[in-house]
């Protein structure tokens, strides 16, 4: 079978959230594989893990879907902070002898780092065009999570297992690898169990996780876009935050935007050149308040001078 075959024969998905068909995303005509080791959720640890552990397999597969794909370059994104991440792959990028065709490329700690356009735009120069994706410049982004499920799928072996941060408030915080459909619960338990009575969890990072209240806990599993499980406490900020309703949160912004355009000069998809900015939106809700439309707002689309 051909690569494609095997990752769908294996139900091999990105593993870094969004969960999109991994034979459909290594499609197209692909000069340049980007490999995000990145990890720029705070708290999570599974990429790092990955990559220290698993060096030789995740070098060699991505040689092997470089050539498959026929692409010219292949590289790996991560942080300049990763030095133990980084020394493994250094160490057999060499050893394998492709040190003329896989690369590392590293950056400063930053969010968001791990945004797969921030990361084409950091490797490659290029910039993905707005609502576009990386293979509307040629390159093709994958999760070193999932590159090490390629590995298995080459092997004709079916992703059946997640690897995933148990961290917070537990015992033990560590990287488990558990069957998928394991509960939510039990991974709580293999982290050493929760250090307080009443905590709230977040499935995935703290930034763009999703929150769950603790009498969730029983109905959830762990699934092929799991990266972590956060236990944290009951009266934390995740906690409150994600209970503050949006109406409530558009009346604090209005009241505290002073339209000093910080936001919008900060904005990564601005700073990329994408016609997006945040203070213009700002404006909009304040004066409409409403958020529908404002994405194709022209005024908002404007770009200012200069």
């Amino acid at each position: 079978m051909s690569l494609k075959e095997k990752l769908f024969a294996a139900g091999v998905v990105g593993c870094g959230g969004a969960g999109f068909p991994t034979h459909v995303k290594l499609s197209g005509n692909i000069e340049h594989l980007i490999l995000n080791g990145a990890e720029c959720e705070p708290l999570l640890r599974t990429d790092r893990y990955i990559m220290t552990n698993f060096a030789k397999e995740l070098v060699q597969t991505a040689e092997a879907v470089r050539a498959e794909l026929g692409a010219e370059d292949c590289t790996f994104g991560l942080k300049k902070g990763y030095t133990s991440e980084i020394a493994a792959l250094s160490a057999e990028i060499e050893a394998q002898k492709v040190s003329n065709r896989i690369f590392l490329h590293t950056m400063d700690s930053f969010y968001p780092a791990g945004d797969e356009q921030t990361l084409v735009r950091e490797v490659t120069g290029k910039t993905v065009p707005p609502a576009g994706i990386p293979l509307d410049v040629g390159c093709a982004v994958t999760n070193v999570a999932t590159l090490y499920c390629i590995y298995h799928a080459l092997r004709d072996e079916p992703f059946t297992a997640k690897y995933l941060t148990v961290t917070g408030e537990v015992a033990h915080p560590t990287v488990l690898k558990v069957p998928l459909g394991t509960s939510f619960r039990e991974c709580i338990e293999l982290a050493g169990g929760a250090l307080c009575d009443e905590y709230f969890l977040v499935s995935g990072g703290p930034m763009m996780g999703r929150p769950i209240p603790q009498e969730q806990l029983d109905k959830e599993y762990v699934t092929k876009t799991t990266s972590g499980i956060l236990v944290l406490p009951k009266d934390g900020y995740l906690s409150n935050h994600s209970a503050i309703p949006i109406s409530h949160m558009l009346n604090r912004a209005h009241s505290a935007c002073i339209q000093c355009s910080y936001c919008t000069q900060m904005c990564p998809r601005h700073l990329m050149g994408h016609p997006l900015q945040p203070h213009l939106i700002m404006r909009k809700t304040a004066l409409s308040g409403k958020l529908d439309g404002l994405l194709s707002d022209p005024e908002i689309q404007k770009r200012p001078a200069g």
